[in-house]
């Protein structure tokens, strides 16, 4: 339902105290919850820009105040972003990350807070001061943390990490029977790096949970994998063209521009181009409506398409090693 509410919908109507419709209807209440702006982010996604992040700014930031911890998470989140037109993204961002872990105790803020070390493009980045953080959150099974300290071990990016420990995680998780966690593991081991990767481990471990399990999310990664990887040992011209038209019909896939993605790569990898251009337009379209021509999804869709107008297949480098 929130997928089809417009600006007007969203941000409301103020004709005075009787007549004031959408969020601008919560003006006169005083408590107010995250259940206020629980639109907030779907709202700033499909129509991005200073004003409405400004806006964004304030609902949360007003939830925030009376003590919704809820809304503090989310805040120090979208700030984290650095969205044009937020007051003092960076500073308020680490602010809210800091009060979220010493007052409250919070794994998520502690995961959120490593993330942000990680992968930040600026003077936040400290890569140094993600592994305390995941190692504490991880130490109470917390959320991603396990999954994020394996990755970025495996990667080479998680500096005084102790791989006993990651690959303790990673031998636990990737035979474990659930199924999102050990999915994730899978594409860990197989983006690793040399001395840490075992491909056909990890390649094995994603098909057994597509063609025993049914999940969809490891058939997107197994296809993705194998269409799309500059390693020998993980392409595969004859796998793409097997998996995916698979992938292509799973029910969730025409909803989902990231597994169109995957379709149009597989479709190029087997020389198919004509294919990968249709379906990487089409997924194009809805990314550049749901999140702006200028998100680096769009990017990214933008730039492989050219590829396959080019006659290339899509090669991409691990994550992690240019992102």
């Amino acid at each position: 339902g929130t997928a089809a509410l417009t600006t007007e919908d969203v941000i409301g109507i103020d004709g005075g105290p009787d007549d004031r419709r959408g969020i601008l209807s919560l003006t006169p209440i005083d408590e107010v919850a995250i259940m206020a702006c629980p639109d907030a982010m779907v709202f700033y996604q499909r129509e991005p820009g200073p004003e409405n992040a400004l806006r964004v700014d304030r609902w949360l930031t007003s939830a925030t105040v009376l003590g919704d911890l809820t809304a503090a998470l989310e805040l120090a989140r979208f700030l984290a972003r650095e969205p044009e037109g937020a007051r003092e993204p960076r500073r308020r961002a680490l602010l809210l990350f800091d009060a979220l872990i010493q007052e409250n105790d919070s794994d998520e803020a502690r995961v959120s807070l490593a993330g942000w070390y990680l992968t930040a493009k600026n003077e936040v980045r400290a890569p140094e001061k993600a592994e305390p953080l995941l190692r504490a959150a991880a130490a109470r099974k917390a959320g991603d943390a396990r999954v994020m300290y394996v990755a970025f071990a495996l990667l080479g990016r998680l500096p005084g990490a102790d791989m006993e420990q990651a690959k303790s995680w990673l031998e636990a998780g990737i035979d474990g029977d659930e199924a999102e966690t050990a999915i994730r593991y899978a594409s860990s081991l197989l983006y690793a790096q040399p001395e840490h990767r075992d491909a056909p481990r990890a390649l094995s471990a994603l098909t057994r949970w597509w063609e025993q399990k049914q999940e969809a999310s490891a058939l997107n990664e197994l296809a993705w994998a194998r269409c799309t990887s500059p390693e020998a040992e993980i392409f595969s011209a004859e796998e793409s063209a097997r998996l995916g038209p698979q992938l292509a019909a799973v029910k969730d896939t025409g909803d989902r521009p990231a597994w169109l993605d995957t379709v149009a790569a597989c479709h190029a990898a087997a020389g198919q181009f004509e294919q990968a251009i249709e379906v990487q337009q089409g997924a194009l379209a809805a990314v550049e409506k749901d999140y702006g021509a200028d998100s680096p999804m769009a990017a990214g869709l933008r730039k492989r398409l050219e590829r396959y107008r080019a006659g290339e297949r899509a090669v991409e480098s691990p994550p992690g090693m240019e992102n």
